[in-house]
């Protein structure tokens, strides 16, 4: 089986304050979720999606629009979450976030919404639930759980950068359709798993008014002490603007309010 790909991220301060270059006095102040956030100051990201197996180097490209064509690739026979936990732990992380699916579309759960989920491959008789083991994991070790969510792009069903692809009623009812499937599977993530640390929407969620899902109001009621990042009303936190490990100094991560997922850098 070949190595789970995972990123240890040095994340950055909370939201501060709105459209400040620096913060004031009289400026916003932290939440305390927020705080926590900037307490951790260290976590851990497990990717694992189905192009894990497929023997090829990642091509985010291609892979954001062509699907895979054979789920059952995925056979993690070694599978370990204690063990990507214990070294989360050794190396210093204080939380931990797994993505729960990404660009395929896949889900790591026994999903009720999603059936492209573990419910479909042979592995473990199609009863694995690799959310819910990586959370026990992060309990065992003392380690705070977070979910990354990818919902802006979806091969399988022709998710483009939130956009179901074609023209019509067709494509209008597929795109309301797939907003109704996202808010089912973040209930889904946000109600069967205890506490949680985070939910990230990777790329956001988008505008519910436009053509994101309504999962703000969900995460708040399930999970009202996790962090939510984000979608064009709300995020506890921001993205530093780089996926190389640095970011500009000072970074006092204020950005204008409201904002989008487009200039929330």
């Amino acid at each position: 089986m070949k190595k789970l790909a995972s990123t240890i991220l040095a994340f950055l301060c909370p939201f501060l304050a709105c459209g400040q270059t620096t913060p004031s006095a009289g400026g916003a102040v932290p939440a305390p979720h927020q705080l926590k956030w900037h307490e951790a100051e260290m976590g851990v990201v497990f990717h694992y999606d189905l192009h894990v197996f497929d023997g090829k180097i990642y091509n985010q490209e291609n892979n954001r629009v062509k699907p895979v064509e054979d789920y059952n690739i995925f056979n993690p026979v070694r599978l370990d979450t204690d063990q990507w936990l214990a070294a989360a732990k050794a190396a210093g992380a204080k939380f931990a976030i797994l993505t729960a699916t990404h660009e395929t579309g896949f889900g790591l759960w026994q999903s009720d919404a999603n059936p492209y989920c573990l419910k479909a491959v042979k592995w473990r008789d199609g009863k694995g639930d690799i959310v819910h083991d990586f959370v026990t994991s992060c309990r065992k070790y003392g380690i705070q759980p977070g979910i990354y969510i990818g919902i802006r792009w979806n091969s399988l069903l022709g998710i483009h950068n939130f956009k179901a692809e074609g023209e019509g009623e067709f494509a209008r009812n597929r795109q309301a359709w797939y907003k109704r499937l996202c808010e089912k599977m973040v209930t889904e993530l946000c109600s069967r798993y205890g506490e949680l640390f985070m939910i990230w929407f990777d790329g956001g969620a988008d505008d519910p008014n436009g053509l994101g899902p309504d999962v703000e109001p969900i995460v708040s009621k399930y999970q009202p002490g996790c962090l939510f990042y984000h979608n064009v009303n709300r995020a506890d936190l921001r993205w530093g603007g780089s996926e190389s490990g640095t970011v500009g100094y000072p970074c006092w991560s204020s950005f204008p309010y409201p904002y989008s997922h487009s200039n929330a850098n």
